[in-house]
């Protein structure tokens, strides 16, 4: 591939040969902008000075110890000439040139993996892991690099799966400089003395550290307007910048994603066949870790649970057949794991269906639980085992979240929760988050399962009776997800609350008029771009769109109209049921379709 490159890019030949030719001219224009911003390499050993490694220069400048022997000639035969010279600085002086120590040919790097370096920032931080690759390799020594906020240790940096190692590494916790010492405890405590130490992501401190620990600091940081990348890197008490344009939203998506091939996103998944035919008639369930989506059998009482593929060499698996008794109805259905659950409507009573240690219940009255049987959609759910007794949260109609748990004697207790809840979503392990109207005011709630608020947060005004809808669930454990809340529906109007990254100011939020005909499904956050943008079902509803700063990309279209999706709350999955009982199950994050499968049947019916 190098006789292929122009000759600016010759020289990173070895790395660049792992990027498709598309990916070339984005991943060389990086490389090309930042190498000026390096400087020079030093050989630097904190708390030592840099060996000297044969001579370099002439110099005006130094000890008469490297003073030339031919101006040695001149005190000897013109002492008067040699002290003119001197007073008028002509002597000329040998300069070492400095190397590092043959033990200090090391270069370590540590990447900030945290939240505020998701997106453009991780574009620069592939680009500086093959510079610095580069770097070590002319200077005779390796590249180690490690991840802020993990425990510190040094990987390589001499193959792909190395640089893929760096992108997978994400922390939704910000950095600290509590883990900038932990990292420099350990390269003391394992006597590492590297001829460079670069920490990159982290704003620079407002002035230069005298005997700073780190010999280079890089901050990446968008401008306040989105569109470039601010680059700086303090090389003792040096600083450089650069303004960087980011590369088209394609090709960034991919190169963050790893998918450095285009057989990784071509090949499409193997059309199959469930073994039972499937309603239509209510959404699909996704899993909460994105592994699994169940489907409600047409005939029977119960669901046929489907394995998601998240790789295109990856079987999916054996579908499993999941029964409830035949005499109740669905009210809510979730995951917990790859099991399903949920709560069950009978003719007098409630029964929890296979959730554990809850038992069946008299149905209560519409005053403090209402929900009818037979309804077009499920109730919004949240199913997790604390202590080894499940839980379950459920939304009813009237906007009352209700919490049912054991108590210690065995019997099933509800709660009243929360009132004027508007949605709910399931973080996962670690709770519900959910938004209600609060005396007026659209007020965001985390709790956990045991029935705790842990964290509250006001937005705007009430717009009334609405729709919310959640992306980054599980994030809310850090109070970084996002939501989307629709103020009016024709057109549909929603106001998108992102996190600001900003003390003090959790949200920032922006208005979005969709065009006539157009509906929110769902509201994903992009990880690999640290992108929030709303998934739109079209008029005719056959094709998802993605929607984000006013821009659209097509994602999908069926072949025949959707009947029932679901759009999952924290991995952005979509999963459609057709007209035609085919169940699709659609990735945004990484352009792909994850799974089809024909309902039909026809695998039970030719046997």
């Amino acid at each position: 591939m190098n006789t292929e490159l122009p000759d600016e890019l010759a020289g990173w030949g070895e790395w660049l040969s792992w990027f498709p030719a598309e990916l070339v001219p984005e991943t060389g224009g990086l490389l090309r902008r930042l190498h000026p911003l390096l400087g020079p390499y030093h050989g630097y050993r904190p708390g030592g000075t840099p060996e000297p490694d044969g001579l370099g220069d002439l110099h005006r400048r130094g000890s008469y110890e490297r003073l030339l022997s031919s101006e040695w000639l001149y005190a000897d035969e013109m002492p008067d000439e040699f002290l003119r010279r001197a007073a008028a600085g002509e002597h000329l002086f040998l300069a070492p040139r400095p190397r590092a120590r043959q033990a200090d040919k090391l270069i370590v790097a540590v990447f900030d993996a945290g939240p505020r370096q998701l997106g453009a920032p991780r574009l620069a931080q592939l680009a500086m892991w093959i510079l610095l690759a580069r770097r070590a390799r002319e200077a005779g020594g390796d590249l180690r690099w490690g991840v802020l906020q993990e425990q510190p240790s040094l990987s390589e940096a001499n193959q792909l799966d190395h640089l893929r190692k760096l992108l997978r590494a994400r922390s939704y916790v910000a950095e600290t400089d509590a883990h900038r010492q932990q990292w420099l405890d350990w390269l003391e405590a394992e006597s590492l003395q590297p001829a460079e130490c670069w920490l990159i992501g982290p704003a620079l401190p407002e002035t230069p550290r005298r005997n700073d620990p780190w010999s280079h600091r890089v901050s990446l940081r968008l401008s306040i307007n989105g569109a470039t990348l601010d680059v700086a890197v303090r090389d003792g008490a040096l600083r450089r910048g650069i303004q960087l344009p980011l590369p088209n939203e394609k090709s960034a998506s991919q190169l963050l994603q790893g998918q450095f091939t285009k057989a990784a996103l071509t090949v499409a998944p193997q059309r199959l066949s469930s073994p039972d035919r499937l309603a239509i008639t209510l959404p699909p369930v996704l899993g909460t870790q994105g592994n699994h989506v169940a489907v409600p059998l047409l005939e029977g009482h119960g669901v046929m649970v489907f394995h998601i593929p998240r790789k295109q060499s990856q079987k999916v698996g054996k579908p499993k057949r999941q029964a409830w008794p035949s005499t109740f109805n669905p009210l809510a259905l979730t995951f917990s794991g790859k099991k399903v659950g949920g709560l069950l409507s009978g003719a007098a009573t409630l029964d929890f269906w296979q959730v554990d240690r809850l038992r069946s219940v008299s149905r209560p009255p519409r005053e403090q639980f209402e929900a009818s049987s037979g309804r077009a959609d499920l109730l919004a759910s949240a199913w997790c085992k604390v202590h080894g007794s499940d839980q379950l949260f459920v939304l009813d109609q009237a906007g009352r979240l209700i919490h049912w748990k054991a108590d210690a004697s065995g019997r099933t207790q509800m709660t009243h929760f929360d009132v004027n809840v508007l949605g709910m979503a399931q973080m996962d392990i670690g709770g519900v988050v959910y938004l209600c109207d609060e005396r007026g005011q659209l007020t965001l709630h985390r709790s956990n399962w045991a029935g705790k608020r842990e964290w509250t947060c006001t937005l705007d005004p009430s717009f009334g009776k609405t729709c919310v809808l959640f992306a980054g669930a599980s994030l809310f454990r850090n109070a970084v997800g996002g939501c989307a809340v629709r103020y009016e529906e024709a057109p549909e109007r929603w106001r998108l609350y992102t996190p600001s990254g900003k003390p003090g100011q959790p949200f920032d939020s922006a208005d979005v008029t969709l065009p006539a005909g157009w509906q929110a499904i769902g509201f994903v956050l992009e990880r690999n771009v640290a992108r929030f943008s709303l998934v739109l079902l079209g008029p005719q509803r056959n094709a998802l769109v993605l929607f984000s700063g006013g821009q659209s990309e097509a994602l999908y279209m069926t072949a025949s109209p959707i009947r029932k999706l679901s759009v999952s709350p924290d991995s952005g999955d979509v999963a459609m049921l057709t007209d035609e009982r085919e169940l699709i199950v659609y990735s945004v994050r990484d352009r792909a379709v994850r799974l089809i499968m024909d309902g039909k049947g026809e695998a039970r019916d030719a046997s």
